[in-house]
C-alpha cells in the first residue's frame, strides 16, 4: 500500500513538473515573438501562461504587445494591474501617454508626454516625445474645426490584422477595389527579410487583391493571377485610364527599393511576358515610388533625389513625342524639408492631394491638399484636410473615388483590426475637381515649356541648369510681375454647402481663397454671388436664409481686404433648381446635394483678358431642372424685373410663398425682393398690374443688362442695342 502510494505521489509530481515545464516553455516562446516584432503571436502565448498577471515582466511585454495589437482597452488594463503592482518604468509611462495620444485626448497626452521630456536622455525618444507634443498642440489648435467627412472603416471582411494598402476604384467598375495585402496566405507564405522561408518568424509579402460590393456588402477579396503574385511584396502603384495597364513595385522587405513592373492584362500570352519593367525615369531601385498616373502619359511621383527640399519629394514627368521628358519637382509650395508621399490629382488636373509627416499635422503622416491656380500656374498654400480623415497615426493614400463624393485612404490608426486597414470617407460636400476633365496636368505642361525654350535658347546649356531656370516660376511673384500676370486661365466651381448650412468648408475655404487671390491681381474685377437651395420650410424663410449664407462668402473675401463694391448678391432660394426634387413620385437624392450650393461669376473677365472656365456639377439630361437654364438664360442680355419691397430684414409677404420666381438682391445693406425676370417690357407691366391686383401697389420696374441694375440716366445710351427700352423709358416718363 505504501509502494502504490510511492507511485502515486511519483505521477503528480512528474504531472507537475511538465506542466511547469509547459507553462515555462510558453513564456519563453512568447518573449522570443515578442523580441521579434511578432505582438500578435506574442500577444496569443501570454494570454494563457498562467502567471502573466503576477510576472511584472510578462506582464509588461503583454501589455506593449495588446498596444500594437490595436487592443487599447486590454493595454489600458495591463497598465493599471501594472500600477497596482507598484511596477515604476519609463517605457510604461510612455505607453500611458501613447494610449491618451491614440485616443485624441490631446490635452492630457501633451501634459503626460512634457512630463516624459523632463527624464528622457535618449536622442531619438527625445525627438520623438518632441514632435508628439507639437501634433497635440496641433490637435487642441484644430479641435472644432469642420469636419469634411464621416469615416468608416471598410470592415474585417476586407481588413485584416495585417496591412492593406492603396484602395484603387476600378477605372471601369464602380464598385470595384484593387490593392495591396500581406494578409495570411500570401504567395509565398512567411519570409525572412532576405526572402528566405521562415515559418515560425518570418513575414507575409504583399499581394495585389480585388475586392468588390454588392448593395454596400463586401464580397471576400481575392488575389490576382498567381503569375503576377509573387514571394516579394508585390505594391500596387495605379491604373490608366482604361484600367488595362497597371504599375506595381516588386520588393524584399525594405518597401522603398525595388523594380517597378508593368502588366497589360492580355489574356492570350506567354507567362515570360508577365510583369515587364516598366522603363522610366521613375527608378524604382533608386527608391521613387507612391506613382499616380495622371492622362496616361504623366506619372506624378515621390522620390529621394538629389536637389529636393528633403526627405521624399513630389515630382512630375511625363511621356511626350515618343520619349520621356525630365521630370520636375513639384516646387516649395508643396515639398518641405519632411516626407511628401501617396500623390493623387484629380480629374481638373489642377487640385492635388497627397500624405507628409510634416510638423503642422495630428501626427505621423497626415493627408494635405492644395490647388493649382493662375496663368503660372503655382500651387496655393497646402491645407491639412483636418479630422476624422486625419488621426494621430499615418493615413496615406487618399484618393476620390470617380463620382468626387467619397474617398478612400489608408491608415493604421488604433481603431482598426492591425496594421494599415482600408477606410471609406463620406464627403459631406462632392468635390467637383473629379467632374471636371482636364487632358493636361498645367505645372507639369508650363513647366516643360520653359525647360525646352532654356534649351532652345542655350544649346550649351546643362540639362541641370535648365532645371534650375524652371525652378524660377515657384519663386514668390513680385509688383513687377501684374503686366506678365495680365492674361490668365481660370477656372470656376460653385460652393457646395450640406445640411448644416456650413458654406466655409475646407473645400470652399480653398476656392474663396484663390478667388480672393484673383480679385487681388486683377483689382478691377466685379463678380456676382448667387446662392441656390432646397425647400425646407417656409418659402419667405428659404429665401433669406439664401441671402445670408452667400453673405457669410462675402465677409470672407471683405475680411480679406476685398472692396464689397466689387461683389453683387443674389439668393435664388429653391426657386431655380439644377437637379428636380423628384422623379415618378421619388425623391432624387441628388438634389440636395447639387441645389445647395453658391456659384460664382466673374462679371467682367472678359475685357480683363481673363479665360473663365466654369465647372459645373455633371447631371443627366433627365435629371436635370430646366428653371436653372432658364435662370442663366434670363440673366443675360435685357432683363426687368418688378421690386416688391427694400427693407432691412426678413420681408413677410404671402407673394413669396405664392410666386416661384422671387429673388433677393442686397443693395447698400437693404434686401432688394423682386418677382420676373422678362425679357420685354409689355411681360414686365402685365407682372406690375398683376401685382397690385394682390394689394401690391407700391412696386417699380427696373431694368437690367447682364443681371446689372441700369439706373434712369443710363436708359438712353442703350437704347440703339436694346429698342425695347423705349417702351420703358415713355412709361417712366407718363
Amino acid at each position: 500500500m505504501g509502494i502504490k502510494r510511492c507511485h502515486i505521489v511519483v505521477l503528480v509530481l512528474m504531472g507537475l513538473s511538465s506542466l511547469l515545464h509547459s507553462q515555462k516553455s510558453i513564456k519563453n516562446d512568447a518573449d522570443k515573438f515578442f523580441e521579434k516584432g511578432k505582438y500578435f503571436e506574442a500577444l496569443k502565448l501570454y494570454n494563457i501562461y498562467d502567471k502573466v498577471s503576477t510576472n511584472k515582466e510578462a506582464l509588461k511585454r503583454r501589455a506593449i504587445s495588446n498596444y500594437h495589437c490595436h487592443k487599447l482597452d486590454a493595454c489600458s488594463l495591463d497598465l493599471d494591474r501594472l500600477s497596482f503592482l507598484n511596477v515604476k518604468d519609463r517605457e510604461l509611462d510612455y505607453y500611458r501617454a501613447l494610449l491618451l495620444y491614440d485616443l485624441h485626448d490631446f490635452k492630457n497626452a501633451a501634459i503626460a508626454l512634457k512630463g516624459l521630456l523632463k527624464k528622457e536622455e535618449n536622442k531619438s525618444r527625445r525627438q520623438d516625445i518632441i514632435q508628439k507634443i507639437k501634433n497635440c498642440g496641433y490637435g487642441l489648435d484644430h479641435a472644432y474645426d469642420e469636419q469634411i467627412a464621416f469615416v468608416e472603416n471598410l470592415g474585417d471582411v476586407v481588413n485584416s490584422r495585417y496591412d492593406e494598402l492603396n484602395a484603387i476604384q476600378s477605372p471601369n467598375f464602380d464598385d470595384k477595389f484593387y490593392f495591396s495585402s500581406n494578409r495570411e496566405g500570401s504567395m509565398g507564405g512567411m519570409r525572412d527579410e532576405r526572402g528566405l522561408k521562415d515559418d515560425l518568424y518570418g513575414n507575409y509579402a504583399l499581394d495585389i487583391l480585388a475586392c468588390q460590393s454588392y448593395n454596400g456588402i463586401w464580397e471576400q477579396p481575392s488575389a490576382l493571377d498567381p503569375l503576377l503574385n509573387s514571394p516579394k511584396n508585390d505594391l500596387l502603384m495605379d491604373f490608366n485610364s482604361d484600367g488595362s495597364v497597371m504599375l506595381f513595385k516588386k520588393t524584399l522587405s525594405d518597401l522603398s527599393t525595388g523594380s517597378i513592373l508593368v502588366d497589360t492584362f492580355k489574356v492570350d500570352r506567354d507567362p515570360s511576358e508577365f510583369s515587364k519593367p516598366y522603363i522610366s525615369p521613375v527608378v524604382g531601385e533608386l527608391g521613387d515610388g507612391y506613382i499616380k498616373m495622371f492622362n496616361d502619359s504623366t506619372l506624378i511621383f515621390s522620390s529621394k533625389r538629389k536637389g529636393g527640399f528633403g526627405g521624399y519629394d513630389l515630382y512630375v514627368v511625363g511621356y511626350r513625342d515618343g520619349e520621356w521628358t525630365v521630370p520636375f519637382n513639384l516646387g516649395p509650395n508643396v515639398n518641405s524639408s519632411a516626407d511628401e508621399v501617396s500623390p493623387f490629382v484629380s480629374n481638373d488636373g489642377r487640385t492635388l492631394f497627397f500624405s507628409s509627416n510634416r510638423n503642422e499635422g495630428y501626427g505621423g503622416f497626415d493627408v494635405y491638399t492644395t490647388l493649382l491656380s493662375g496663368e503660372r500656374p503655382t500651387w496655393e498654400p497646402v491645407q491639412n484636410i483636418g479630422r476624422p480623415i486625419n488621426s494621430s497615426a499615418d493615413d496615406v493614400y487618399y484618393k476620390l473615388s470617380n463620382n468626387g463624393m467619397t474617398a478612400t485612404f489608408s491608415s493604421n490608426r488604433k481603431s482598426g483590426f492591425g496594421g494599415y486597414d482600408l477606410y471609406i470617407a463620406y464627403l459631406t460636400a462632392q468635390n467637383m475637381s473629379q467632374l471636371a476633365y482636364s487632358p493636361r496636368f498645367m505645372f507639369f505642361e508650363e513647366r516643360l515649356e520653359k525647360y525646352y525654350e532654356t534649351i532652345l535658347a542655350n544649346p550649351e546649356v546643362t540639362q541641370e541648369e535648365a532645371i534650375e531656370e524652371v525652378a524660377v516660376l515657384d519663386e514668390t511673384k513680385t509688383e513687377n510681375e501684374e503686366e506678365e500676370l495680365s492674361k490668365r486661365d481660370v477656372i470656376i466651381g460653385p460652393l457646395f454647402y450640406g445640411d448644416d448650412d456650413n458654406v466655409l468648408t475646407t473645400q470652399n475655404q480653398i476656392k474663396i481663397k484663390a478667388l480672393k487671390d484673383l480679385m487681388v491681381i486683377y483689382p478691377d474685377l466685379k463678380i456676382r454671388l448667387i446662392s441656390h437651395s432646397i425647400s425646407e420650410g417656409l418659402a419667405n424663410y428659404d429665401l433669406y436664409f439664401s441671402i445670408k449664407r452667400v453673405e457669410k462668402v462675402r465677409e470672407e473675401l471683405v475680411s480679406s481686404g476685398i472692396d464689397e463694391r466689387r461683389i453683387q448678391l443674389i439668393a435664388c432660394g429653391p426657386n431655380y433648381p439644377l437637379v428636380k426634387n423628384e422623379l415618378a413620385g421619388k425623391k432624387i437624392n441628388l438634389a440636395d446635394k447639387l441645389n445647395r450650393r453658391i456659384d460664382i461669376k466673374l462679371l467682367n473677365a472678359e475685357e480683363l483678358n481673363i479665360e473663365v472656365t466654369e465647372e459645373e456639377p455633371v447631371v443627366a439630361d433627365y435629371l436635370r431642372d430646366s428653371k436653372s437654364d432658364l435662370f442663366y438664360t434670363q440673366l443675360e442680355g435685357l432683363s426687368y424685373r418688378v421690386e416688391v419691397a427694400r427693407v432691412r430684414q426678413m420681408f413677410q409677404n404671402s407673394i413669396v410663398a405664392n410666386t416661384n420666381d422671387v429673388i433677393i438682391e442686397e443693395e447698400d445693406g437693404d434686401y432688394v425682393y423682386t418677382v420676373g425676370m422678362l425679357s420685354d417690357f409689355e411681360s414686365v407691366k402685365r407682372t406690375k398690374n398683376l401685382l397690385g391686383k394682390k394689394r401690391l401697389l407700391d412696386t417699380q420696374i427696373s431694368a437690367y443688362i447682364d443681371g446689372i441694375r441700369l439706373e434712369e440716366n443710363e436708359l438712353p445710351g442703350k437704347l440703339e442695342d436694346y429698342p425695347d427700352l423705349a417702351k420703358f423709358i415713355e412709361f417712366l416718363n407718363q
